[in-house]
């Protein structure tokens, strides 16, 4: 049996891609560990995804496993992967998913800020785009001690974006009505 504890990480040391053993409390574990976390909140979105049938919800199904896979494509880069790097055509399709959902949604969604939550869906989404804001603070400070490439950081901005039109896209489609700041009775 393989086991998943190697025990190497003990003494509060770790590696990433070609590193000798660095500090655990190092910035790029943070980075690596916000990344890590922002992908668990999409997999508890994509788990409620899979109790809905329409159309809209499963296209955000397919569409979130691919932001996923690119999470993990994102992580090897930061950590010094030369095989695994984000494209051009990786942050185009989340750009042009953005746009079709923004286009989808009912008129003046976006005259105010809007309350997170809504529909529990809405709310795991609301929680993954601050995560992902988070990364991408950290991503930034990170940055200051390694060059990394800039569709890092668009990747990660539109990401924010994307998840911010996809909360209300499942606040629309369940047909809740939005709070919005110094809108309330």
């Amino acid at each position: 049996m393989i086991s998943v504890s190697t025990k190497k990480g003990d003494a509060g040391q770790s590696s990433v891609i070609g590193s000798k053993l660095i500090s655990k409390d190092s910035l790029i574990f943070e980075v690596l560990g916000d990344v890590d976390e922002l992908n668990s909140w999409l997999g508890v979105v994509v788990a409620g995804l899979k109790h809905k049938t329409t159309k809209p919800h499963l296209h955000l199904i397919d569409h979130l496993l691919e932001v996923q896979e690119k999470l993990f494509t994102l992580s090897a880069e930061i950590a010094g992967s030369n095989k695994v790097k984000l494209t051009s055509s990786d942050l185009k399709k989340i750009e042009s998913r953005a746009d079709k959902i923004q286009k989808s949604l009912s008129k003046n969604w976006h005259t105010k800020f809007i309350y997170p939550g809504g529909s529990n869906l809405a709310a795991w989404t609301d929680v993954a785009r601050a995560v992902c804001r988070r990364c991408e603070r950290r991503i930034v400070a990170f940055s200051k001690t390694t060059t990394l490439s800039p569709l890092v950081f668009q990747y990660v901005n539109r990401l924010s974006d994307y998840l911010y039109l996809i909360r209300c896209q499942l606040n629309d489609l369940d047909d809740i009505k939005e709070t919005k700041f110094n809108d309330v009775s």
